[in-house]
């Protein structure tokens, strides 16, 4: 990166190269195109990258247009590439599996896995996770192995298992340090340090900020997480002061891969350290991309949905048009009264005939953070009448289990074959039909799924009703729709799980 003298051979490398030569000329102008970053202005870079794909495509070699899709990738790593890159990093794949080439693979699904990140595609980024692990665990190649355990702590992180996120991060630091890998370092840190924000532990976020003061990094987006660092350690005046110094750079700070990310770091600044003027800038900026995650790096972790800063920056500007939390009617309420419901989010009120799906809703949200079986929903008592289990979904102890998705013994044999299937493309699909099903195997944090139980029919149902009340909801309130699409997760296991904290008299 910033090698001006690479840069110089690379273009009289490209002029020398003859027009018979397609295949090279890919090759040379994609590499170009990636060592440009941060040197060329972004259209060139992209201008190069599209170049490069183009004289791929005409040269038939597969190896050319890989690398050229590679370097597209790259180019367009900012949020409105999201698709494009996804398809992208899926023809990668299919072009490396074809040329037998593993560590080619793996880059393909190292680009897919973070636009899936992105997209909110969390069980397709959890297949391509699986996928990379066990092409990763082949090569036993510590340049690829530390984003394993990476990943790992980003789920955990995520889900809130912080002993395991730690753990985690321990083996993702140690296999980054021998393959003395920058980005390992870096990445290690970014998910410590959203670790350490979300246990609160001042302490370790005070040795944070002191080592980023040590190095004195340039550019605006280290400063942009100097500020947030400080608003997380309660010292607000600083971290506005450091709002105002930033404030006049953001407009020139690249719409690339760290665009979105930078812009939440903003948001949750402003969250915590009070009003400041920029926030209007932000969410302006932001709600184009009101869909779409904040990832930091590679997937050291997702910071959360966009609609999520989106919202702080309204709560910091007096709300919506219907009012802030707190506001008239006392906070948000989920109280059901005879045959209805009344709720109450941000000072709308919306009345709602009782569902199922409803009091799912409710059980959850009366219980923030804690995750409840679906089947002890499926089976629980309303409030007024004696338990019953829901239709198909068989009683408590109904002996109809046939079992695990996959055994432990099949799960072994299957992560065997694919190691030997590695690299052979006569076998592509036996490969994939293998990560296919270790991939449905496993259900919310890692748990092994069972089929034909009572449990599993559970799963189906009370996802059903819960996800067909958030849409009934969001029907009459977009807003509380968007906020319990993103904290409410559904499997055999269903959680309230909100960030920031949001509580409801249920």
């Amino acid at each position: 990166m910033l090698d001006r003298a690479q840069l110089d051979l690379l273009a009289e490398a490209r002029a020398a190269l003859p027009d018979t030569r397609p295949d090279l000329s890919a090759l040379v102008t994609a590499r170009l195109s990636v060592a440009s970053s941060l040197l060329e202005p972004d259209p060139r870079r992209l201008a190069l990258a599209t170049e490069a794909v183009r004289l791929g495509r005409a040269s038939g070699d597969a190896t050319a247009l890989a690398a050229a899709l590679a370097a597209l990738c790259d180019a367009q790593a900012g949020p409105d590439h999201c698709a494009d890159r996804r398809a992208h990093a899926t023809e990668i794949i299919e072009l490396a599996s074809g040329l037998r080439n593993a560590p080619l693979e793996l880059l393909g699904r190292r680009l897919r896995f973070v636009a899936h990140l992105e997209t909110g595609a969390m069980a397709d980024a959890q297949a391509d996770a699986l996928a990379f692990g066990a092409a990763a665990a082949a090569l036993r190649h510590p340049r690829y192995l530390w984003l394993v355990p990476l990943w790992r702590g980003m789920w955990a992180l995520r889900e809130g298992r912080y002993d395991e996120c730690r753990l985690a991060l321990g083996e993702a630091e140690t296999i980054g340090a021998r393959a003395g890998s920058a980005n390992a370092s870096l990445l290690v840190q970014t998910q410590r340090w959203c670790l350490l924000a979300a246990l609160g532990d001042r302490d370790g976020l005070a040795g944070m900020l002191a080592a980023l003061d040590s190095l004195e990094p340039g550019g605006v987006w280290p400063r942009i997480s100097r500020a947030l660092l400080l608003a997380q350690l309660g010292r607000t005046g600083e971290a506005r002061a450091g709002l105002d110094a930033v404030a006049p750079l953001l407009p020139g700070l690249p719409r690339d891969s760290e665009w979105l990310p930078a812009l939440a770091q903003v948001a949750e600044t402003v969250a915590l350290a009070g009003p400041h003027p920029v926030a209007s800038w932000v969410r302006d900026r932001l709600a184009p991309y009101r869909d779409l995650y904040a990832v930091e790096g590679f997937g050291a972790a997702v910071r959360g949905p966009v609609a999520h800063f989106l919202d702080l920056l309204d709560d910091r500007s007096g709300g919506p048009p219907g009012g802030p939390p707190g506001g008239p009617g006392g906070g948000s309420v989920f109280r059901r009264e005879g045959e209805f419901w009344t709720v109450r989010y941000r000072g709308v009120e919306t009345r709602l005939r009782d569902g199922k799906g409803l009091r799912d809703l409710a059980k959850l949200l009366a219980q923030p953070g804690r995750e409840i079986a679906a089947l002890d929903l499926a089976t629980a008592a309303s409030p007024d009448r004696a338990p019953a289990p829901d239709p198909g979904t068989g009683g408590l102890h109904e002996p109809s289990d046939t079992g695990e998705v996959l055994d432990a013994t099949a799960r072994a044999a299957y992560r065997e074959r694919l190691r030997e299937l590695e690299g052979d493309p006569d076998r592509a699909a036996e490969r994939e039909a293998l990560l296919e099903a270790l991939a449905t195997a496993y259900g919310l944090g890692g748990r092994v799924r069972r089929t034909g139980s009572a449990a599993e029919r559970a799963r189906t149902a009370v996802t059903s009703r819960i996800r067909g009340a958030v849409r009934r909801i969001a029907r009459d309130d977009p807003a509380l729709g968007r906020h319990l699409d993103r904290s409410v997760r559904t499997g055999a296991f269903c959680v309230y799980d909100p960030d920031p904290l949001e509580k409801w008299t249920v």
